[in-house]
């Protein structure tokens, strides 16, 4: 990892701090970080505390002595993607939103009501010409409409649509039944969300409501 790339320079490392980081993709003592990156052992001594201290950098013995090398890089992809994924436009943060990283990807565990549309919005806005799988029980839907208003749901729609997302959506059987009912007992209310569905393409599969709690 080249960590002079630009688009790095958001994590505010020093000069020094990036070297340090480029010399020790194996592990190193000190004066082998000295020998090879040309800088001062007072500097190196002190950039290595901070690094540690910020997760970047791991401790391990050699015999007696101490050597550094880099963070797993799945480590260091959970932390910073972690730390990205609590801040939002307006400052706010989201307590339960979490990514777990694995050598096959990355995902987000979002927690509580208050997360989900914040997720969702992220999904909408992030995403272009993608197809993105989303599982949701109908009760878990009707939750959602109790604490999030209507013209959410229409911006979210229209992110959707204006992306080229397609869901590739899984739901219970009964799902469409009970859609069908909500919007005939108070279309006025259901009428928006309906209309911004128009031109959103999905792809839904259900599984029967006893396979699927």
């Amino acid at each position: 990892m080249n960590w002079d790339d630009k688009s790095l320079n958001m994590l505010g490392l020093t000069d020094t701090e990036k070297t340090i980081l480029n010399t020790v993709d194996t592990p190193k003592m000190v004066t082998e970080i000295v020998g090879q990156s040309g800088l001062s052992r007072t500097g190196v001594n002190y950039c290595l505390g901070n690094l540690i201290s910020k997760g970047y950098i791991r401790t391990a013995k050699r015999g007696k002595r101490t050597v550094y090398t880099l963070a797993n890089p799945n480590e260091l992809r959970k932390s910073l993607f972690e730390a990205m994924d609590k801040i939002d436009p307006d400052g706010q943060t989201f307590k339960g939103a979490r990514v777990i990283a694995s050598g096959k990807g990355e995902f987000s565990i979002h927690v509580g009501t208050k997360e989900i549309i914040p997720a969702y919005e992220r999904i909408a806005a992030k995403n272009k010409n993608e197809r993105i799988r989303a599982i949701q029980h109908h009760r878990s839907w009707k939750e959602l409409l109790k604490k999030v208003p209507p013209p959410k749901l229409v911006e979210f729609n229209k992110a959707i649509t204006k992306n080229h997302i397609i869901l590739d959506g899984i739901l219970n059987e009964s799902a469409y039944r009970e859609y069908r009912e909500e919007i005939k007992n108070d279309p006025n209310l259901n009428k928006a969300t309906v209309e911004s569905l128009g031109e959103r393409i999905a792809d839904y599969t259900v599984f029967p409501d006893k396979f699927f709690d």
